[in-house]
């Protein structure tokens, strides 16, 4: 009896261990589990952080890449010029590449202001060689080397006629991205067209861009319509000789102007460079200037 009671103890002892280490084992199996899919899950932060800088290192790199090759980079224009105006051949161009510690070519509309003698000289005369002497040269602080230059029509060799145009290239980069033009109206006293410093390198789409440009005065000369003072087509007579004879020293010309660049007001028929060559009026703007990149 005693035997029985025996074993049956053990037997009971044997079954309470066997349990007891099979709890221990699948809690021990759910616990690692539990640990596994929270690192699935739940990636330690560092690792995050890690990686979301290598994201925007290479992101600032790509960025500074891009800027750096757009930088200095050379871009090749064509300006093609229509002269829209009915009577009014425009004279050779002034062409200059600039950035903006270069002297403008005129500050409009600031009457304390008067143009140059440079450009009095285009505006009166047709004559654009002053202004590449003024431009032109080593110690010219913000124009690009070489860039000012004379242009005429590259069909005729001469003036842009009405209704005809006129093509120019010129080169801009980050450093000189500035372009100034201009040429007299050759049938007024002293009127001209310009494009006076515009940006033509920061169009980064290098979509073609149209401006329309007005006639300016340039205030230098009185507005007197005189043939004595005006050195265009209009001004010859029926023999094909010129009435403008010597305009700088004709006292005819001499006089004050209106002192500063303006906006022209055109021809008011009180002169006879209407009466003998025809209608040499016209409404702004002059000029419009296709740029294709």
């Amino acid at each position: 009896m005693c035997t029985y009671k025996y074993l049956y103890t053990k037997m009971k002892l044997a079954l309470l261990i066997t349990t007891s280490l099979t709890l221990i084992f699948y809690s021990s199996v759910a616990h690692a589990n539990e640990e596994m899919m929270m690192k699935v899950n739940n990636p330690p932060p560092h690792r995050r952080i890690a990686s979301k800088a290598t994201k925007r290192s290479k992101s600032v790199d790509r960025s500074k890449s891009s800027k750096n090759s757009m930088k200095n980079k050379t871009k090749t224009l064509n300006l093609r010029i229509i002269n829209q105006t009915y009577q009014q051949p425009l004279s050779g161009f002034f062409v200059m590449v600039h950035n903006n510690n270069a002297t403008p070519l005129y500050v409009r509309g600031d009457r304390n202001t008067p143009a140059s003698d440079a450009l009095i000289q285009l505006a009166e005369n047709g004559n654009p060689g002053h202004l590449v002497a003024m431009y032109d040269g080593v110690d010219v602080e913000g124009v690009k080397p070489s860039s000012a230059m004379m242009h005429f029509n590259d069909h005729t060799g001469g003036p842009t006629l009405p209704g005809a145009s006129t093509t120019i290239e010129v080169e801009v980069d980050d450093m000189y991205p500035l372009v100034t033009i201009a040429a007299m109206a050759v049938n007024t006293n002293d009127c001209f067209v310009s494009m006076n410093g515009v940006d033509l390198y920061s169009n980064d789409d290098n979509e073609v861009l149209v401006l329309d440009l007005p006639g300016l005065d340039a205030g230098s000369e009185p507005n007197n319509e005189l043939c004595a003072c005006v050195p265009g087509p209009n001004c010859v007579d029926e023999n094909g000789d010129t009435l403008n004879v010597d305009e700088e020293n004709n006292t005819v010309c001499d006089g004050d102007g209106e002192g500063f660049v303006h906006v022209h007001r055109g021809i008011q028929q009180i002169g006879d460079v209407d009466r003998i060559g025809g209608d040499a009026d016209w409404r702004n703007p002059m000029v419009r200037v296709v740029i294709n990149y």
